[in-house]
Protein backbone atom coordinates (compact mmCIF):
# COMPACT_ATOMS: atom_id res chain seq x y z
CA UNK A 1 0.00 0.00 0.00
CA UNK A 2 2.83 2.45 1.18
CA UNK A 3 4.62 1.43 -2.53
CA UNK A 4 1.22 2.15 -4.41
CA UNK A 5 0.39 5.42 -2.45
CA UNK A 6 0.25 8.73 -4.90
CA UNK A 7 2.01 11.68 -3.73
CA UNK A 8 0.17 15.23 -4.83
CA UNK A 9 2.77 17.28 -6.44
CA UNK A 10 2.57 21.34 -5.63
CA UNK A 11 -0.77 20.80 -3.10
CA UNK A 12 -0.21 24.06 -1.19
CA UNK A 13 0.06 26.10 -4.46
CA UNK A 14 -2.96 24.36 -5.55
CA UNK A 15 -5.06 24.96 -2.47
CA UNK A 16 -4.57 28.64 -2.80
CA UNK A 17 -5.50 28.60 -6.40
CA UNK A 18 -8.47 26.80 -5.39
CA UNK A 19 -8.82 29.83 -3.16
CA UNK A 20 -8.54 32.67 -5.08
CA UNK A 21 -10.88 31.07 -8.15
CA UNK A 22 -13.85 30.17 -5.40
CA UNK A 23 -13.63 33.65 -4.01
CA UNK A 24 -13.24 35.42 -7.38
CA UNK A 25 -16.32 33.26 -8.70
CA UNK A 26 -18.51 34.26 -5.11
CA UNK A 27 -17.72 38.08 -5.46
CA UNK A 28 -18.54 37.43 -9.21
CA UNK A 29 -21.68 35.88 -8.77
CA UNK A 30 -23.10 38.33 -5.70
CA UNK A 31 -21.88 41.32 -8.41
CA UNK A 32 -23.73 40.26 -11.68
CA UNK A 33 -26.95 39.66 -9.83
CA UNK A 34 -27.28 43.18 -8.69
CA UNK A 35 -25.22 44.21 -11.14
CA UNK A 36 -27.92 47.09 -12.32
CA UNK A 37 -28.44 47.73 -7.97
CA UNK A 38 -24.57 48.82 -6.76
CA UNK A 39 -26.49 49.70 -3.63
CA UNK A 40 -27.82 46.50 -3.76
CA UNK A 41 -24.72 44.69 -3.95
CA UNK A 42 -23.14 46.65 -1.20
CA UNK A 43 -26.32 45.85 1.41
CA UNK A 44 -26.33 42.15 0.64
CA UNK A 45 -22.52 42.23 1.29
CA UNK A 46 -23.26 40.39 4.49
CA UNK A 47 -22.10 37.02 3.62
CA UNK A 48 -18.57 38.00 3.16
CA UNK A 49 -18.18 39.06 6.99
CA UNK A 50 -20.15 35.80 7.52
CA UNK A 51 -17.29 33.75 5.54
CA UNK A 52 -14.25 35.79 7.55
CA UNK A 53 -15.85 34.56 10.81
CA UNK A 54 -16.37 31.00 9.66
CA UNK A 55 -12.81 30.71 8.44
CA UNK A 56 -11.26 31.89 11.36
CA UNK A 57 -13.30 29.78 13.53
CA UNK A 58 -13.47 26.24 11.43
CA UNK A 59 -11.46 26.47 8.28
CA UNK A 60 -8.16 27.81 9.65
CA UNK A 61 -7.63 24.73 12.51
CA UNK A 62 -7.94 22.20 9.13
CA UNK A 63 -4.40 23.60 7.79
CA UNK A 64 -1.04 23.38 9.29
CA UNK A 65 -0.24 27.35 10.90
CA UNK A 66 2.82 27.78 8.91
CA UNK A 67 0.37 27.83 5.70
CA UNK A 68 -0.94 30.96 7.44
CA UNK A 69 -4.45 30.01 5.69
CA UNK A 70 -6.38 33.04 7.07
CA UNK A 71 -4.15 35.59 6.21
CA UNK A 72 -4.43 34.06 2.30
CA UNK A 73 -8.24 34.12 2.61
CA UNK A 74 -8.28 37.55 4.01
CA UNK A 75 -6.31 39.05 1.78
CA UNK A 76 -7.94 37.51 -1.60
CA UNK A 77 -11.40 38.48 -0.49
CA UNK A 78 -9.80 42.09 0.32
CA UNK A 79 -8.08 42.00 -3.73
CA UNK A 80 -11.14 40.42 -5.29
CA UNK A 81 -13.59 43.11 -3.19
CA UNK A 82 -11.49 45.89 -4.80
CA UNK A 83 -11.75 44.89 -8.02
CA UNK A 84 -15.16 44.05 -7.73
CA UNK A 85 -15.82 48.17 -6.25
CA UNK A 86 -13.38 49.78 -9.27
CA UNK A 87 -15.93 47.99 -11.79
CA UNK A 88 -18.48 49.31 -10.18
CA UNK A 89 -17.16 52.77 -10.47
CA UNK A 90 -16.13 52.52 -13.61
CA UNK A 91 -20.00 51.65 -15.02
CA UNK A 92 -20.96 55.10 -13.83
CA UNK A 93 -23.38 54.35 -11.24
CA UNK A 94 -26.29 56.96 -10.08
CA UNK A 95 -25.02 59.54 -7.51
CA UNK A 96 -27.21 57.85 -5.24
CA UNK A 97 -24.72 54.65 -5.52
CA UNK A 98 -21.55 56.67 -5.49
CA UNK A 99 -22.46 58.28 -2.14
CA UNK A 100 -23.91 54.49 -0.96
CA UNK A 101 -20.49 53.31 -1.77
CA UNK A 102 -18.32 55.81 0.15
CA UNK A 103 -20.71 55.50 3.36
CA UNK A 104 -20.45 51.84 3.03
CA UNK A 105 -16.35 51.90 2.57
CA UNK A 106 -16.18 53.40 6.14
CA UNK A 107 -18.54 50.75 7.84
CA UNK A 108 -15.99 48.03 5.71
CA UNK A 109 -13.14 49.80 8.23
CA UNK A 110 -15.01 49.97 10.94
CA UNK A 111 -16.38 45.94 10.45
CA UNK A 112 -12.84 44.87 9.81
CA UNK A 113 -11.49 46.28 12.77
CA UNK A 114 -14.70 44.80 14.75
CA UNK A 115 -13.70 41.25 13.72
CA UNK A 116 -9.69 41.72 14.70
CA UNK A 117 -8.40 41.21 11.01
CA UNK A 118 -5.21 43.10 11.27
CA UNK A 119 -4.39 46.09 9.22
CA UNK A 120 -1.88 44.27 7.42
CA UNK A 121 -4.03 41.73 6.13
CA UNK A 122 -6.19 44.92 4.06
CA UNK A 123 -3.41 46.96 2.25
CA UNK A 124 -3.85 48.51 0.20
CA UNK A 125 -7.03 49.83 1.47
CA UNK A 126 -10.37 49.56 -0.82
CA UNK A 127 -10.08 52.22 -4.02
CA UNK A 128 -6.00 52.79 -2.98
CA UNK A 129 -7.26 54.83 0.03
CA UNK A 130 -9.08 57.64 -2.03
CA UNK A 131 -12.48 56.91 -1.81
CA UNK A 132 -12.92 61.10 -0.80
CA UNK A 133 -12.86 60.93 -4.51
CA UNK A 134 -16.49 59.31 -4.82
CA UNK A 135 -17.75 62.45 -3.41
CA UNK A 136 -16.41 64.06 -5.92
CA UNK A 137 -17.70 61.89 -8.61
CA UNK A 138 -20.86 62.10 -7.13
CA UNK A 139 -20.90 65.86 -6.97
CA UNK A 140 -19.97 65.37 -10.88
CA UNK A 141 -23.41 63.08 -11.75
CA UNK A 142 -24.94 65.88 -10.00
CA UNK A 143 -23.60 68.55 -12.28
CA UNK A 144 -24.15 66.60 -15.32
CA UNK A 145 -27.85 65.73 -14.10
CA UNK A 146 -28.73 69.47 -13.29
CA UNK A 147 -26.98 70.73 -16.25
CA UNK A 148 -29.11 67.94 -18.67
CA UNK A 149 -32.35 68.32 -16.85
CA UNK A 150 -31.84 72.09 -16.70
CA UNK A 151 -31.10 72.16 -20.34
CA UNK A 152 -34.24 70.00 -21.40
CA UNK A 153 -36.72 71.86 -19.57
CA UNK A 154 -35.62 75.26 -21.03
CA UNK A 155 -35.49 74.14 -24.35
CA UNK A 156 -39.27 73.38 -23.70
CA UNK A 157 -40.39 75.85 -21.59
CA UNK A 158 -38.14 79.37 -23.54
CA UNK A 159 -39.89 77.07 -26.74
CA UNK A 160 -43.72 77.38 -25.57
CA UNK A 161 -42.88 81.25 -24.72
CA UNK A 162 -41.54 82.42 -27.86
CA UNK A 163 -44.06 80.39 -29.79
CA UNK A 164 -47.10 81.12 -27.29
CA UNK A 165 -49.07 78.74 -29.54
CA UNK A 166 -51.71 78.39 -26.23
CA UNK A 167 -52.52 80.75 -23.17
CA UNK A 168 -50.83 79.78 -20.13
CA UNK A 169 -51.97 77.47 -17.48
CA UNK A 170 -53.95 79.11 -14.85
CA UNK A 171 -53.80 77.52 -11.03
CA UNK A 172 -55.73 76.91 -7.98
CA UNK A 173 -55.99 80.45 -7.39
CA UNK A 174 -56.64 81.60 -11.34
CA UNK A 175 -53.24 83.28 -11.84
CA UNK A 176 -51.12 82.65 -14.94
CA UNK A 177 -48.16 80.23 -14.59
CA UNK A 178 -46.36 77.09 -15.78
CA UNK A 179 -44.88 73.79 -14.45
CA UNK A 180 -41.34 75.18 -14.92
CA UNK A 181 -41.08 76.44 -11.76
CA UNK A 182 -42.93 73.15 -10.00
CA UNK A 183 -40.20 71.01 -12.40
CA UNK A 184 -37.30 72.64 -11.20
CA UNK A 185 -37.78 72.53 -7.84
CA UNK A 186 -38.62 68.49 -8.43
CA UNK A 187 -35.36 68.17 -9.75
CA UNK A 188 -33.18 70.62 -7.47
CA UNK A 189 -35.33 68.91 -3.99
CA UNK A 190 -34.21 65.49 -5.28
CA UNK A 191 -30.51 66.37 -5.70
CA UNK A 192 -30.65 67.96 -2.37
CA UNK A 193 -32.18 64.92 -0.59
CA UNK A 194 -29.58 62.78 -2.10
CA UNK A 195 -26.87 65.35 -0.54
CA UNK A 196 -28.42 64.96 2.85
CA UNK A 197 -28.29 61.44 3.21
CA UNK A 198 -24.57 61.67 2.85
CA UNK A 199 -24.42 63.50 6.35
CA UNK A 200 -22.12 65.52 5.33
CA UNK A 201 -22.21 69.50 5.70
CA UNK A 202 -19.38 70.15 2.92
CA UNK A 203 -21.04 68.08 0.11
CA UNK A 204 -24.45 69.52 0.62
CA UNK A 205 -22.84 73.02 0.68
CA UNK A 206 -21.13 71.65 -2.67
CA UNK A 207 -24.41 70.84 -3.75
CA UNK A 208 -26.65 73.60 -3.24
CA UNK A 209 -23.40 75.99 -4.18
CA UNK A 210 -23.94 73.93 -7.93
CA UNK A 211 -28.23 74.50 -7.65
CA UNK A 212 -27.49 78.09 -6.88
CA UNK A 213 -25.12 78.14 -10.49
CA UNK A 214 -27.85 76.17 -12.27
CA UNK A 215 -30.66 78.90 -10.79
CA UNK A 216 -28.68 81.56 -11.85
CA UNK A 217 -28.15 80.04 -15.41
CA UNK A 218 -31.68 80.13 -15.84
CA UNK A 219 -32.15 83.29 -14.69
CA UNK A 220 -29.77 85.07 -17.00
CA UNK A 221 -32.03 82.94 -19.58
CA UNK A 222 -35.05 84.52 -18.86
CA UNK A 223 -33.91 87.48 -18.74
CA UNK A 224 -32.27 87.24 -22.33
CA UNK A 225 -35.16 86.03 -24.20
CA UNK A 226 -37.90 88.84 -22.10
CA UNK A 227 -35.58 91.15 -23.70
CA UNK A 228 -35.81 89.87 -26.97
CA UNK A 229 -39.44 89.24 -27.06
CA UNK A 230 -40.15 93.02 -25.60
CA UNK A 231 -37.52 94.36 -28.55
CA UNK A 232 -39.40 91.97 -31.71
CA UNK A 233 -42.57 93.10 -30.20
CA UNK A 234 -41.75 96.89 -30.15
CA UNK A 235 -40.11 96.93 -33.58
CA UNK A 236 -42.06 93.89 -35.60
CA UNK A 237 -45.45 93.54 -33.85
CA UNK A 238 -47.62 92.33 -36.91
CA UNK A 239 -44.64 89.42 -37.15
CA UNK A 240 -44.63 88.36 -33.32
CA UNK A 241 -47.68 85.92 -32.15
CA UNK A 242 -49.62 87.24 -29.74
CA UNK A 243 -50.13 86.43 -25.83
CA UNK A 244 -46.29 88.41 -24.78
CA UNK A 245 -48.85 89.80 -22.17
CA UNK A 246 -49.75 86.60 -20.78
CA UNK A 247 -46.63 84.38 -20.77
CA UNK A 248 -44.89 87.73 -19.11
CA UNK A 249 -47.62 87.22 -16.33
CA UNK A 250 -46.79 83.44 -15.91
CA UNK A 251 -43.09 84.03 -15.87
CA UNK A 252 -43.11 86.31 -13.35
CA UNK A 253 -45.93 84.55 -11.33
CA UNK A 254 -43.28 81.54 -11.93
CA UNK A 255 -40.15 83.55 -10.26
CA UNK A 256 -42.20 84.35 -7.04
CA UNK A 257 -42.73 80.80 -6.96
CA UNK A 258 -39.07 79.78 -7.43
CA UNK A 259 -38.52 82.21 -4.51
CA UNK A 260 -40.71 80.71 -2.40
CA UNK A 261 -39.44 77.30 -2.90
CA UNK A 262 -35.75 78.35 -2.53
CA UNK A 263 -36.47 80.14 1.02
CA UNK A 264 -38.50 77.12 1.85
CA UNK A 265 -35.24 74.87 0.79
CA UNK A 266 -32.82 77.07 2.90
CA UNK A 267 -35.37 76.47 5.83
CA UNK A 268 -36.04 72.92 5.78
CA UNK A 269 -32.01 72.61 5.21
CA UNK A 270 -31.03 75.17 7.83
CA UNK A 271 -31.24 73.17 11.27
CA UNK A 272 -29.32 70.25 9.35
CA UNK A 273 -26.02 71.49 9.22
CA UNK A 274 -23.12 73.40 11.11
CA UNK A 275 -22.92 76.87 11.40
CA UNK A 276 -19.89 76.78 9.22
CA UNK A 277 -21.79 75.48 6.11
CA UNK A 278 -25.06 77.05 7.22
CA UNK A 279 -23.64 80.52 6.02
CA UNK A 280 -22.20 78.95 2.89
CA UNK A 281 -25.65 77.87 2.05
CA UNK A 282 -27.37 80.52 2.91
CA UNK A 283 -25.74 82.57 1.03
CA UNK A 284 -26.20 80.41 -1.84
CA UNK A 285 -29.58 80.43 -1.64
CA UNK A 286 -30.32 83.81 -0.68
CA UNK A 287 -28.26 85.03 -4.24
CA UNK A 288 -30.43 82.41 -6.19
CA UNK A 289 -33.62 83.99 -4.43
CA UNK A 290 -32.67 87.45 -5.35
CA UNK A 291 -31.81 86.25 -9.47
CA UNK A 292 -35.69 85.29 -8.77
CA UNK A 293 -36.83 88.50 -7.68
CA UNK A 294 -34.90 90.14 -10.42
CA UNK A 295 -36.18 88.33 -13.06
CA UNK A 296 -39.97 89.21 -11.60
CA UNK A 297 -39.05 92.68 -12.19
CA UNK A 298 -37.93 92.69 -15.60
CA UNK A 299 -40.79 91.04 -16.24
CA UNK A 300 -43.38 93.57 -14.47
CA UNK A 301 -40.81 96.38 -16.18
CA UNK A 302 -41.73 95.15 -19.31
CA UNK A 303 -45.93 94.56 -18.71
CA UNK A 304 -44.93 98.22 -17.65
CA UNK A 305 -43.30 99.13 -21.16
CA UNK A 306 -45.88 97.65 -22.91
CA UNK A 307 -48.53 99.23 -21.60
CA UNK A 308 -46.49 102.56 -22.55
CA UNK A 309 -45.22 101.34 -26.07
CA UNK A 310 -49.30 101.28 -26.74
CA UNK A 311 -49.49 104.71 -25.57
CA UNK A 312 -46.85 106.50 -27.51
CA UNK A 313 -49.22 108.03 -30.01
CA UNK A 314 -51.02 109.23 -27.28
CA UNK A 315 -47.85 110.32 -24.92
CA UNK A 316 -46.37 112.41 -28.10
CA UNK A 317 -48.96 114.44 -27.89
CA UNK A 318 -48.84 115.82 -24.42
CA UNK A 319 -48.30 119.32 -24.17
CA UNK A 320 -48.45 119.85 -27.50
CA UNK A 321 -51.56 121.14 -29.05
CA UNK A 322 -53.92 117.83 -28.83
CA UNK A 323 -53.44 118.08 -25.09
CA UNK A 324 -55.50 121.51 -23.92
CA UNK A 325 -58.24 118.98 -24.98
CA UNK A 326 -57.80 116.08 -23.04
CA UNK A 327 -55.96 113.38 -24.10
CA UNK A 328 -55.52 112.25 -20.78
CA UNK A 329 -58.38 110.29 -20.54
CA UNK A 330 -56.89 108.18 -23.39
CA UNK A 331 -53.97 107.35 -21.59
CA UNK A 332 -55.77 106.82 -18.06
CA UNK A 333 -58.49 104.90 -20.10
CA UNK A 334 -55.07 102.44 -21.31
CA UNK A 335 -53.33 102.06 -18.59
CA UNK A 336 -56.94 101.28 -16.71
CA UNK A 337 -57.39 97.96 -18.97
CA UNK A 338 -54.35 96.98 -18.56
CA UNK A 339 -54.37 97.13 -14.38
CA UNK A 340 -57.61 95.31 -14.54
CA UNK A 341 -56.07 92.54 -16.37
CA UNK A 342 -52.82 92.14 -14.38
CA UNK A 343 -54.80 92.53 -11.45
CA UNK A 344 -56.52 89.29 -12.42
CA UNK A 345 -53.71 87.19 -13.40
CA UNK A 346 -50.49 88.62 -11.37
CA UNK A 347 -49.66 87.50 -8.02
CA UNK A 348 -51.15 89.85 -5.51
CA UNK A 349 -47.15 91.38 -4.12
CA UNK A 350 -46.14 91.73 -7.50
CA UNK A 351 -49.19 93.32 -8.68
CA UNK A 352 -48.74 96.02 -5.91
CA UNK A 353 -44.89 96.68 -7.17
CA UNK A 354 -45.95 96.67 -10.22
CA UNK A 355 -48.86 99.48 -9.75
CA UNK A 356 -46.10 101.54 -7.62
CA UNK A 357 -43.53 101.24 -10.99
CA UNK A 358 -46.45 102.13 -13.17
CA UNK A 359 -47.11 105.20 -11.16
CA UNK A 360 -43.65 106.44 -11.46
CA UNK A 361 -43.10 105.90 -15.17
CA UNK A 362 -46.19 107.84 -15.71
CA UNK A 363 -45.06 110.65 -13.90
CA UNK A 364 -41.50 110.57 -15.28
CA UNK A 365 -43.05 109.91 -18.67
CA UNK A 366 -45.59 113.22 -17.51
CA UNK A 367 -42.30 115.05 -16.46
CA UNK A 368 -39.93 114.36 -19.45
CA UNK A 369 -42.86 115.50 -22.01
CA UNK A 370 -43.28 118.72 -19.60
CA UNK A 371 -39.84 119.38 -20.06
CA UNK A 372 -39.23 119.25 -23.51
CA UNK A 373 -42.97 121.23 -23.74
CA UNK A 374 -42.99 123.87 -26.61
CA UNK A 375 -44.46 127.24 -25.22
CA UNK A 376 -47.85 126.65 -22.71
CA UNK A 377 -50.58 128.68 -23.04
CA UNK A 378 -50.65 129.98 -19.18
CA UNK A 379 -53.14 129.47 -17.38
CA UNK A 380 -54.69 127.46 -19.53
CA UNK A 381 -51.76 124.48 -19.23
CA UNK A 382 -51.74 125.06 -15.51
CA UNK A 383 -55.93 124.23 -15.83
CA UNK A 384 -55.10 120.91 -17.90
CA UNK A 385 -52.14 119.39 -15.61
CA UNK A 386 -54.38 119.83 -12.68
CA UNK A 387 -57.10 118.23 -14.37
CA UNK A 388 -54.55 115.49 -15.73
CA UNK A 389 -53.20 115.51 -12.03
CA UNK A 390 -56.62 114.59 -10.44
CA UNK A 391 -57.25 112.15 -13.40
CA UNK A 392 -54.74 110.24 -12.41
CA UNK A 393 -54.39 110.42 -9.60
CA UNK A 394 -58.20 108.89 -9.54
CA UNK A 395 -57.72 105.83 -10.97
CA UNK A 396 -54.21 105.06 -8.84
CA UNK A 397 -56.38 105.69 -5.97
CA UNK A 398 -58.65 102.39 -7.21
CA UNK A 399 -55.19 100.64 -6.34
CA UNK A 400 -52.63 103.11 -3.59
CA UNK A 401 -54.27 104.37 -0.20
CA UNK A 402 -54.53 108.40 -0.65
CA UNK A 403 -52.03 109.56 1.66
CA UNK A 404 -49.34 107.52 -0.22
CA UNK A 405 -50.56 108.78 -3.58
CA UNK A 406 -50.25 112.35 -2.38
CA UNK A 407 -46.59 111.67 -1.37
CA UNK A 408 -45.87 110.47 -4.85
CA UNK A 409 -47.80 113.30 -6.36
CA UNK A 410 -46.14 115.96 -4.42
CA UNK A 411 -43.27 116.74 -7.03
CA UNK A 412 -45.67 117.32 -9.86
CA UNK A 413 -47.73 119.62 -7.21
CA UNK A 414 -44.63 121.94 -6.49
CA UNK A 415 -43.98 121.81 -10.40
CA UNK A 416 -47.15 123.23 -11.21
CA UNK A 417 -46.88 126.10 -8.36
CA UNK A 418 -43.49 127.06 -10.21
CA UNK A 419 -45.92 127.41 -13.34
CA UNK A 420 -48.68 128.92 -11.65
CA UNK A 421 -46.96 131.29 -9.96
CA UNK A 422 -45.76 134.99 -10.76
CA UNK A 423 -42.67 136.37 -11.69
CA UNK A 424 -42.12 137.48 -8.81
CA UNK A 425 -43.18 134.29 -6.77
CA UNK A 426 -41.61 131.81 -8.94
CA UNK A 427 -38.41 131.65 -6.54
CA UNK A 428 -40.44 131.06 -3.15
CA UNK A 429 -42.02 127.81 -5.41
CA UNK A 430 -38.88 127.09 -6.50
CA UNK A 431 -37.10 127.06 -3.32
CA UNK A 432 -39.73 124.46 -2.43
CA UNK A 433 -39.26 121.95 -4.63
CA UNK A 434 -35.29 122.16 -4.44
CA UNK A 435 -35.43 121.85 -0.79
CA UNK A 436 -36.79 118.35 -1.42
CA UNK A 437 -35.56 117.48 -5.21
CA UNK A 438 -32.89 119.17 -5.52
CA UNK A 439 -31.69 122.22 -7.41
CA UNK A 440 -32.41 120.85 -11.05
CA UNK A 441 -31.33 124.20 -13.20
CA UNK A 442 -31.96 122.69 -16.45
CA UNK A 443 -35.19 121.24 -15.74
CA UNK A 444 -36.70 124.67 -14.23
CA UNK A 445 -34.84 126.57 -16.66
CA UNK A 446 -37.31 124.78 -19.74
CA UNK A 447 -40.07 125.07 -17.54
CA UNK A 448 -39.99 129.08 -17.31
CA UNK A 449 -38.97 129.13 -20.90
CA UNK A 450 -42.30 127.14 -21.92
CA UNK A 451 -44.40 130.02 -20.06
CA UNK A 452 -45.88 131.64 -22.75
CA UNK A 453 -46.58 134.65 -19.99
CA UNK A 454 -42.88 135.34 -19.16
CA UNK A 455 -40.68 136.94 -22.17
CA UNK A 456 -36.79 136.65 -22.41
CA UNK A 457 -36.01 138.83 -19.80
CA UNK A 458 -38.74 137.52 -17.27
CA UNK A 459 -36.90 134.05 -17.49
CA UNK A 460 -33.49 135.76 -17.29
CA UNK A 461 -34.36 136.91 -13.98
CA UNK A 462 -36.15 134.40 -12.44
CA UNK A 463 -32.93 132.10 -13.13
CA UNK A 464 -30.60 134.41 -12.33
CA UNK A 465 -32.29 134.51 -8.63
CA UNK A 466 -32.43 131.06 -8.47
CA UNK A 467 -28.94 129.96 -9.97
CA UNK A 468 -27.57 132.80 -6.91
CA UNK A 469 -29.70 131.14 -3.88
CA UNK A 470 -28.28 127.40 -4.86
CA UNK A 471 -24.97 128.77 -5.35
CA UNK A 472 -25.11 130.80 -1.55
CA UNK A 473 -26.90 127.65 -0.39
CA UNK A 474 -24.40 125.03 -2.04
CA UNK A 475 -27.37 122.64 -2.96
CA UNK A 476 -26.32 119.42 -4.83
CA UNK A 477 -28.18 118.33 -7.22
CA UNK A 478 -29.60 114.59 -6.91
CA UNK A 479 -31.73 111.82 -8.27
CA UNK A 480 -35.17 113.96 -9.51
CA UNK A 481 -37.60 111.27 -9.20
CA UNK A 482 -37.00 108.81 -6.42
CA UNK A 483 -37.48 105.72 -8.42
CA UNK A 484 -36.25 102.69 -7.59
CA UNK A 485 -36.75 99.03 -7.62
CA UNK A 486 -33.89 97.76 -4.72
CA UNK A 487 -36.25 99.35 -2.03
CA UNK A 488 -38.81 96.77 -3.28
CA UNK A 489 -36.67 93.99 -3.61
CA UNK A 490 -36.49 94.25 0.43
CA UNK A 491 -40.30 94.47 0.33
CA UNK A 492 -40.85 91.25 -1.65
CA UNK A 493 -38.45 89.80 0.91
CA UNK A 494 -40.62 91.56 4.02
CA UNK A 495 -43.54 90.42 2.84
CA UNK A 496 -42.78 86.89 2.10
CA UNK A 497 -40.81 86.61 5.30
CA UNK A 498 -43.73 88.15 7.51
CA UNK A 499 -46.94 86.70 5.39
CA UNK A 500 -45.59 83.39 5.02
CA UNK A 501 -43.67 82.39 7.74
CA UNK A 502 -41.79 78.70 7.99
CA UNK A 503 -45.40 76.66 8.10
CA UNK A 504 -47.39 78.12 5.40
CA UNK A 505 -44.44 77.33 3.11
CA UNK A 506 -44.13 74.40 4.00
CA UNK A 507 -47.61 73.80 3.71
CA UNK A 508 -47.80 75.76 0.26
CA UNK A 509 -44.86 73.95 -1.02
CA UNK A 510 -45.93 70.47 -2.62
CA UNK A 511 -42.40 69.45 -2.87
CA UNK A 512 -41.39 69.65 0.99
CA UNK A 513 -40.46 66.72 2.70
CA UNK A 514 -41.28 66.38 6.10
Amino acid sequence: MAARTRVIKNYRTKIIQCIKDSTREKFKDAYEKDRRNPTGFLENLGWMYQDIIRIQSDVVKCFPASWKIYEIYIKEYHRTLDETIRNIVSDEPEASALLALHAWLKEYKQNMRELNVPQEFIQPPLLDGKEQGLVDDYLGVIVKKLDEWSDNLMKAEVQAFIQRKEAPELDAEGMYGTQGAVILFQMINQQVDLAMESGQGAILARVITDVDRVMRNIQDQWAKVVDSELRKQVEKPEEVPGGLVEYCTALANDQIKCADYAEALSARIEPLVSEKYRVIINERLNDAIDGHLDVAKKCTQTLISMVFNDLKPATKQLFQPPWYDGIITQVIDTMKDYASDYNSYLSSTLFELLIADLLDTFIVTYLTALANAPKLRVPAATDRIRADIEAAFRFFATYKKSQELQGDFEVVEMILAMLEASKSMVFLSYWSFAKVHGPNIAFVESLMKCRDDLDRSAVNEVMESVKRKVKDENLQDREFFPSSWFPRIDVIHSSRRTDHHEENLRARDPLQVP
